[in-house]
């Protein structure tokens, strides 16, 4: 006969779930302070730069670790702010800039796996859509 045994159910009093809940709250607020002061020491402007000269491999990695520094980050209006000049820098009215597209394109994979309504904010800005169905016409990515 095969007895299973079921995990206990936790069993902590109302303070033991206060203090692990404090402790959680000051890890995510260190969190937060590490990952600025990371951005501040130009960790996530190295991510991006090297984005874009990446195997694709390399980017696959580099997109899951942007992906957690914004997952980290926690305030929608910093990530955009960080971020905001790398979308910018690939909209040319002139010309198709094929390197700034596909960062750009990188960029929104990134945000759209780990925070879909950033991911949403980058391709609702000034030729999102566009240049991402324009890379896709090119079939050079």
């Amino acid at each position: 006969m095969l007895v299973i045994m079921r995990e206990p159910r936790r069993n902590e009093t109302i303070e033991q779930r206060k203090s692990r809940l404090r402790h959680a709250r000051l890890l995510k607020f260190r969190q937060a302070q590490h990952v600025r002061w990371l951005i501040e020491q130009g960790l996530l402007d190295s991510l991006v730069t090297r984005m874009s000269t990446a195997t694709a491999n390399q980017r696959q990695k580099l997109s899951v670790a942007i992906g957690k520094l914004c997952i980290a980050l926690d305030n929608d209006e910093e990530i955009q702010a960080h971020l905001q000049r790398y979308i910018d820098a690939s909209v040319r009215e002139d010309r198709f800039d094929l390197p700034a597209c596909k960062l750009r394109a990188a960029l929104e994979a990134a945000l759209l796996l780990s925070r879909a309504d950033l991911g949403v904010w980058a391709l609702s800005q000034q030729g999102g859509v566009h240049q991402l169905l324009a890379l896709i016409g090119e079939r050079c990515c």
